[in-house]
């Protein structure tokens, strides 16, 4: 068990210094050591020496999550702890539940905290006309939620291991879940009624896609292959086997007639989406692959990996359009903007960057992130870019400019995806801290 010493301001001597005890800040491993990394994080507390000071109440205007997590743990008060100290949360009843709200240090303002899974929860999805959200766990469930009130809608239970994603069908009719458990599952998403539980891979289902049309779902998964399948059957239409590892990442071209998958294995490859057959493999990649998109117009096709560069490339013919490096560790995922000018990436370096499409060149850098960024997304204006960070909160930047718009705090734990409704007004996030939170989006 390691010591760690957070920052600001320089304490003047050991008792004007916050010490917390916890697991040591993990380096982004591949994902088929999740879970041993979360299981280290739910066997370890975080605590901390509760001497409190001038110095510290300073510290909290940064450091305050930290402060909040320890109370929700251990349900006392910091002048409970220690008497001898006022309390910098000074609720008289001394009571967690009374004073939680207060012991939050939020810049952005968040309207909804949802609450009610009974672990992590890894990902978020609004449906298409925005009504909904839908979370997953790894409670082993997925839940629906109304995306106004925040009223929980339905519990979807049949998963024997971890959810780790979710999405919606384009016409909004249905919701696929992808699990540790080896399946995906197709659920009504008005009643939460179980539709088809798709069996045949034979590892971990880490993601699926929706055809644009909507009769078709891809999944990838650790089993090193992908696989479609008629959604209305829930049969299997065929299995994609070209890759030699892990494929973790899936997606359709705009016009539906092309698939592509990026492996463990280094290389991305492009199917025919109607037949399975493959029609080009693309090498470039000096290591491990994470994330893949195309473009709005589907001309250009974007890959991030392990090597800490993205790459732009014609996904017509295959060939290297550009490649994109300032990154100083994993990138690990990235999106289009809306009018496709722009590509996102997020890095375990801790920040995100704005790339021209056309040139490849560097736009902005968008520093200001404590820990990894595992997430990325544009709003549906192209407007704002928002990120989801290990540092426990997400944050919302001018994409045109790469300027700081708000820091929203109030999560205890990673953030691990963000999501915007389809109108932009509203961000979802989702936390290890076992919730989601829903944040108005400044205007």
């Amino acid at each position: 068990m390691s010591v760690f010493v957070f920052g600001p301001p320089k304490a003047k001597s050991e008792k004007d210094t916050l010490r917390f005890t916890g697991p040591p800040l993990l380096p982004h491993l591949p994902s088929d050591a999740q879970p041993l990394i979360m299981g280290q994080l739910k066997c370890n507390e975080v605590a901390k020496l509760c001497t409190l000071d001038k110095a510290h109440r300073a510290m909290c205007n940064t450091q305050g999550f930290w402060e909040n997590q320890y109370h929700q743990r251990h349900k006392v008060s910091a002048a409970a702890a220690n008497p001898a100290v006022p309390s910098i949360w000074p609720h008289k009843s001394g009571n967690r539940e009374e004073y939680r709200d207060e012991c939050r240090f939020v810049t952005g303002k968040s309207h909804k905290t949802l609450q009610g899974h009974a672990d992590a929860v890894h990902s978020v999805a609004f449906s298409p006309d925005g009504s909904t959200l839908a979370t997953g766990s790894f409670d082993n469930t997925a839940k629906l939620w109304d995306a106004q009130t925040g009223a929980l809608k339905a519990t979807l239970q049949g998963h024997t291991n971890w959810v780790k994603f979710v999405a919606f069908s384009p016409d909004g009719s249905t919701l696929a879940t992808c699990s540790f458990d080896r399946t995906a599952k197709l659920w009504d998403a008005q009643t939460g009624a179980l539709k088809e539980t798709l069996q045949g891979h034979n590892n971990v289902v880490d993601s699926a896609a929706f055809s644009p049309d909507g009769s078709t779902l891809a999944t990838v998964s650790r089993d090193a292959t992908a696989k479609l399948w008629d959604v209305q059957t829930g049969a299997i239409k065929t299995t994609l086997q070209r890759h030699a590892s892990t494929v973790n990442s899936v997606a359709f071209s705009p016009d539906g007639r092309t698939l592509v998958t990026c492996s463990f294995d280094r290389t991305t490859k492009l199917w025919d989406a109607q037949t399975g057959t493959i029609k080009r493999t693309i090498w470039g990649h000096a290591g491990a692959m994470y994330s893949a998109a195309f473009s709005p117009d589907g001309l250009t096709l974007a890959t991030c990996s392990h090597d800490r560069t993205a790459m732009l490339w014609d996904s017509e013919t295959g060939a290297l359009k550009e490649s994109l490096r300032g990154h100083t560790n994993i990138v690990r995922h990235v999106a289009f903007s809306p009018d496709g000018r722009t590509l996102a990436t997020c890095s375990a370096d801790g920040t995100a960057k704005l790339w021209d499409v056309q040139t490849g060149a560097l736009k902005a850098t968008l520093q200001g992130h404590t820990n990894q960024v595992c997430s990325v997304a544009f709003s549906p204006d192209g407007s704002t870019l928002a990120t989801g960070s290990f540092d426990n909160t997400a944050k919302l930047w001018d994409a045109q400019t790469g300027a700081l718009k708000e820091t929203l705090q109030g999560h205890t734990s990673f953030v691990f995806s963000v999501a915007f409704s389809p109108d932009g007004r509203t961000l979802a996030t989702s936390s290890h801290d076992r919730t989601a939170k829903l944040w108005a989006v400044p205007t």
